[in-house]
């Protein structure tokens, strides 16, 4: 008996660079807003206990709280039908 491969499944170029880098394009958008935001916000933005825990939110946490929130509402959706 041989294995049978699932059907490949069509990937648009950015969905695969997405699922590919993620945590790398996840660093990039931090830096690409904690500079512009450190240079409108200069009070509380560079101080040293939000500067680190920056990047920890937007590569960590923000990432869990989105698929938290899309598992809920697939599960959702899944029982309304």
């Amino acid at each position: 008996m041989t294995a049978v491969d699932p059907a490949p499944t069509r990937e648009t170029g950015l969905a695969r660079l997405w699922r590919e880098h993620e945590e790398g394009l996840l660093y990039v958008v931090a830096v690409l807003v904690y500079i512009p935001l450190g240079l409108l916000v200069k009070t509380v933005v560079l101080n040293w206990v939000i500067g680190p825990l920056f990047p920890l939110l937007v590569v960590y946490l923000v990432p869990t709280w989105v698929r938290r929130l899309r598992s809920r509402r697939r599960a959702r959706e899944g029982a309304s039908r």
